[in-house]
């Protein structure tokens, strides 16, 4: 531990370790961590991706650092916890070092709420706040068409069409991967597909693309041909049940797709072009975003179809497009069209 993280005599109190089977228990802990339909709080508790999350990279302090996994809270303060952060990013790379203090920092903000410690030898303030962590580099990643074609063949090939609908399902909604796997086909109003959400109840509603209508009545066909009735939009083909919430099942699938394709397109795999980088599932998502930006949609346009917040699309925005060829053709297009329509420069004439 460097010697800006030398720790003081431990003083009694609750440790970590134990912080951390009180804040995780589903029955006396977090409301985050209760069953959604229990604890009243549906869409307010954390995922299951989230608490695997959770116990992955608390995972990690627990294991390069076990002197502080026992250490009282009290004994804690930020000189110790910025040591820990420092030794994460050593070993563990920043991503991980990140989330791990972030997620120790939501615990002990849940245990002093509860009265558990004071904070004692930190002056009463959460020793995982104002550490000055360095900002993970922005991660550019979408897919091109080549790509996604690439892994709905893959899907289609390795016998799971519902993957391909997943894959179809991300780029012309923009919705999650959990609401994706949820979604509820609600049919159509107004020429518009409705989807709602099986777990949260949220409604979606998209103007149908003709590759989701393909995609769809495909499915249809199959379910129509096995005599199953389900409104579920994904259903897992080989059991004709929804994929289990943990995801777990999904990811893996997905990740034999993405190796299938990266046979015949080895971008997906992070090869074959310098410094790109391997597609995930959760790409979609901002591929969905970036794909409705080449097109011309404005930022409210985009947001109402994907449900980002307006600050999370500019964000994904300005790392995607701000490089982008046809995004500055396309201003300089505007321009031209302006000025030769003898555009005006000054104000109020």
């Amino acid at each position: 531990m460097p010697a800006a993280g030398k720790r003081r005599a431990p003083t009694a109190g609750i440790a970590v370790a134990q912080l951390y089977e009180d804040w995780s228990s589903p029955v006396r802990g977090s409301l985050k961590f209760r069953d959604a339909a229990e604890a009243g709080m549906r869409g307010s508790v954390y995922a299951a991706g989230s608490r695997r999350d959770i116990k992955q990279k608390l995972g990690l302090v627990e294991l390069d650092h076990p002197d502080v996994w026992a250490s009282p809270v009290d004994a804690l303060t930020q000189p110790v916890i910025f040591g820990v952060y420092e030794e994460l990013v050593a070993r563990r790379g920043l991503s991980q070092a990140r989330s791990a203090i972030a997620w120790l920092s939501v615990m002990f903000s849940w245990g002093r709420k509860r009265g558990k410690f004071t904070f004692l030898l930190n002056q009463g303030q959460n020793p995982c706040k104002e550490l000055g962590m360095s900002p993970p580099p922005p991660r550019i990643r979408f897919g091109t068409r080549a790509e996604i074609n690439a892994l709905i063949a893959a899907a289609d090939k390795l016998g799971w069409p519902e993957i391909g609908d997943m894959i179809v399902l991300g780029v012309w909604t923009g919705q999650r991967q959990a609401d994706r796997l949820q979604m509820v086909d609600k049919g159509t109003l107004a020429g518009r597909r409705v989807f709602r959400q099986a777990k949260t109840g949220a409604i979606v509603a998209v103007m149908e693309s003709p590759e989701l209508t393909n995609r769809l009545k495909a499915s249809a066909e199959r379910r129509r041909a096995a005599e199953i009735v389900n409104p579920r939009v994904i259903l897992d083909e080989t059991s004709w049940q929804p994929y289990p919430d943990d995801g777990d099942r999904y990811r893996k699938r997905f990740a034999q797709v993405r190796t299938e394709a990266g046979k015949s397109t080895p971008s997906l795999i992070g090869k074959g072009k310098q410094d790109v980088q391997p597609f995930f599932e959760a790409d979609l998502r901002d591929t969905s975003v970036t794909w409705q930006a080449l097109a011309g949609a404005t930022v409210p346009e985009i947001v109402a179809i994907t449900g980002h917040t307006l600050e999370s699309a500019t964000r994904i925005l300005k790392h995607y497009l701000a490089k982008h060829p046809e995004m500055a053709d396309a201003a300089i297009a505007k321009m031209i069209e302006w000025y030769d329509g003898d555009g005006e420069t000054e104000i109020g004439l």
